[in-house]
């Protein structure tokens, strides 16, 4: 597989993510798999824009462009849906091909919805799982936004990092897929970097190495606990007081807070994302496969629709 180096990569970050390992062992292992494929003699040193070859991962669809960036590029659409002038449909698929009747298309919809979603999901799969996870998420929103507005989003904004978290939480929860494992309560690198206050960007590796007693790749509460006991004493130089000013319950409150929006083993398929879709297809009183600019002016934000969300799931997948 093919990988293009982007600004603030590194081989480190690269082998971790794309071959999704944990330990700090696999990853050095795979560093090194990876500079030899490449004939990389200075593996601090690679350079943005520049191609790597990936071992043992197989080719995946190309991210060089999201399915807006014809639409978007071939006319002021977006331009126009802001100043709520006309736009350009954007067709899904051909809705009136799936048959001769309003019954006969509406029995096929939810399975071309379904492959619209995947192939949508597959311009951001860049592991090849057939899912999204949260950085494929979280790239995916920054890509459409490039391609729509021609220009960057910033992460640093703790707020942003916030609303793709509330997003991505609320997609990957449709159905039968649960972020968290039973009652445990746990803080991965996402919610880490929610309770640290610091931007998606931010390498949060070193805490929860230092403090991950058990290993697991996240932080129960007692180890976030040694963290900010640790913490309060290289700041203050003595113990903490855990009785002074409710220091616990307020430690317990934003790690209950955190702890709501694990991501590390949460994901968002085809289903899922064909459920958002369809609600989004609808908002113009028709369900036929096209975005009009009713469907974009209309389309309901993501906090305020989890029952049509959940409802469309129920009739389209569960009948």
């Amino acid at each position: 597989m093919s990988y293009t180096i982007q600004s603030g990569d590194s081989l480190w970050k690269i082998a971790k993510q794309q071959y999704n390992l944990t330990s700090d062992k696999d990853i050095q292992a795979k560093i090194a798999e990876i500079a030899k494929e490449n004939n990389i003699t200075d593996i601090n040193l690679i350079i943005s824009g520049s191609t790597l070859t990936l071992p043992g991962l197989e080719a995946t669809t190309d991210t060089s462009g999201s399915v807006f960036a014809d639409w978007t590029n071939s006319s002021s659409n977006y331009n126009n849906l802001l100043t709520g002038n006309k736009v350009d449909d954007f067709q899904m698929f051909d809705y009136y091909s799936l048959g001769n009747t309003p019954g006969a298309r509406g029995e096929k919809y939810g399975q071309e919805i379904e492959k619209f979603a995947q192939n949508y999901i597959n311009q951001y799969d860049s592991n090849g799982d057939k899912n999204l996870d949260f950085n494929e998420f979280v790239n995916m929103q920054m890509e459409s936004f490039e391609d729509m507005f021609g220009e960057s989003l910033n992460l640093s904004s703790y707020e942003l990092l916030s609303l793709f978290g509330d997003q991505f939480g609320q997609l990957s929860s449709i159905g039968d897929n649960d972020n968290n494992d039973g009652d445990e309560k746990y803080v991965d690198e996402y919610g880490l970097r929610s309770l640290l206050g610091l931007s998606q960007n931010a390498n949060v590796d070193k805490y929860i190495d230092k403090y991950d007693a058990d290993g697991d790749g996240k932080l129960s509460f007692e180890e976030y606990k040694k963290y900010n006991e640790e913490t309060y004493k290289n700041f203050y130089g003595q113990e903490i007081d855990w009785e002074a000013n409710s220091l616990l319950e307020q430690v317990e409150e934003n790690f209950n807070r955190a702890s709501e929006q694990n991501f590390t083993t949460g994901t968002i398929n085809a289903k899922q994302f064909a459920a958002f879709f369809g609600v989004v297809d609808g908002q113009d009183g028709l369900v036929d496969g096209s975005m009009t600019y009713e469907n974009y002016n209309y389309t309901p934000q993501m906090s305020g629709f989890e029952d049509a969300l959940d409802n469309y799931y129920d009739d389209l997948f569960n009948n």
